[in-house]
C-alpha cells in the first residue's frame, strides 16, 4: 500500500488532558504519514512549538515560517493510536531532485520510541516517491550519529544556526520510478 492511502482518523494532540502518554508509549504501532487536515497541521504546529520553542528555546515565539503555509511542502506526522506522536516536513528545492527535510520534532516522553527513525525513514521514501534524487537536513549536532546509524552522511563542517550547533547531514533517495523499472 502506498503510504499516501492510509486511512486516517482525525489525530488527538498529545498535549490534550485526557491523552495518557505512558499507555500511548507502549503501544507498538507507529504510522507515519502525510497531514490528512488542516487541524492534523495545527497539532503538529503545536507539537514542534512545544519542542523547539518551549523545551529547547531555539526560536524566541515560533518556529513557523513561509515553508509552512507552502501548499508544496509535504507535512508528515507519527499516529500512534490516534495521537500525534511526532512530526517532519519535507520539500523540494529544485528542479534536480534535491529535497529538504526539517523540524523533526518528537514528544518528549516519546522520544525512546522509535517514532523519531520511523518519520525520518517516512521522509526519506516520500521524497523518493515524488521523484526525489537527493535529500538533506541540518541536525542539531548531538543527533548526527542518530541520522549516521540511519544512512545519512556528514556534508562539511558543523554551522550555527538558529544559535545552536547544527550538521548538514545528507542522504540519497531512491525514485520510485526507478524501483519500478520506468524510464
Amino acid at each position: 500500500m502506498n503510504l499516501h492511502q492510509h486511512q486516517t482518523t482525525e489525530l488527538v494532540s498529545p498535549f490534550d488532558p485526557s491523552v495518557d502518554l505512558e499507555s500511548i508509549g507502549t503501544r507498538p504501532e507507529v504510522v507515519c504519514r502525510p497531514t490528512a487536515s488542516e487541524a492534523e497541521r495545527k497539532i503538529c504546529a503545536e507539537l514542534r512549538h512545544e519542542v523547539f520553542v518551549v523545551a529547547q528555546s531555539v526560536f524566541d515565539t515560533t518556529d513557523q515560517d513561509a515553508r509552512d503555509d507552502d501548499d508544496t511542502t509535504t507535512h508528515l506526522v507519527a499516529d500512534i493510536g490516534g495521537v500525534a506522536g511526532g512530526t517532519v516536513r519535507i520539500y523540494r528545492l529544485d528542479d534536480y531532485g534535491l529535497w529538504k527535510g526539517d523540524r523533526l520534532a518528537v514528544v518528549p516522553s516519546l522520544r525512546s520510541k522509535v517514532i523519531g527513525a520511523r518519520l525520518v525513514q517516512t521522509a526519506v521514501q516520500t521524497a523518493g516517491e515524488l521523484g526525489g534524487s537527493e535529500m538533506i537536513a541540518t541536525v542539531q549536532v548531538p543527533n548526527t550519529r542518530f541520522f549516521e546509524r540511519l544512512g545519512w552522511r556528514q556534508e562539511g563542517e558543523p554551522i550555527l544556526a538558529y544559535g545552536v550547533p547544527h550538521q548538514t547531514m545528507k542522504i540519497a533517495l531512491e525514485r520510485q520510478w526507478l524501483a519500478e523499472g520506468s524510464c
